[in-house]
Parts: C-alpha cells; sequence; structure tokens
C-alpha cells in the first residue's frame, strides 16, 4: 500500500499486521536527517563545514563565502542524489 520496496510475509499481509521487510535504506522523513549525519560523520565534509563556517568571520577570511559554501553545496547536493538513486 504506502511502502515502497516493502514485502509482506506471513497470514497478516493484508490487515497491515505480519512480517514486513524493507529494502529501502531512508524513509521520506528520515532521508535528509540520516544523510546529513552519515555525510558529516566523515572528516572530508566536515572539513569543507568549518571552511564554510570560518569564512563567515571577517578577521578570519580575507575570501568571500561564496566558494566555500558553494563547494559544500555542491558535495551535499551531489550525494544526496548519489543517495536518493540507489
Amino acid at each position: 500500500m504506502g511502502c515502497n520496496g516493502c514485502v509482506s510475509v506471513g497470514r497478516g499481509a493484508g490487515r497491515g499486521g505480519g512480517n514486513t521487510v524493507r529494502t529501502s535504506k531512508y524513509s521520506a522523513l528520515s532521508f535528509a536527517p540520516l544523510l546529513l549525519a552519515q555525510l558529516f560523520a566523515k572528516k572530508a565534509y566536515l572539513y569543507f563545514l568549518l571552511v564554510a563556517v570560518l569564512v563567515f568571520v571577517p578577521p578570519v577570511s580575507p575570501v568571500q563565502p561564496y566558494g566555500p559554501v558553494a563547494a559544500l553545496a555542491f558535495l551535499v547536493a551531489v550525494s544526496a542524489v548519489r543517495e536518493a538513486v540507489e
């Protein structure tokens, strides 16, 4: 019914009960939080996040914040599309 990629097993399959096996990694509500947690657990993404935050501090950064923020947004967007396809 409402579960894409679910397989119902047993007698209660039609009544909402029984055993259900989900083959998807994410649900519609958990996609963004789980993806971001998974991405920022990696050191490379944390580095880009740190740089993106530091460019907003004027004494620390001599450059405009658009470059590092755009790089982080691009990496997150590409990773999100890749995970959504899988």
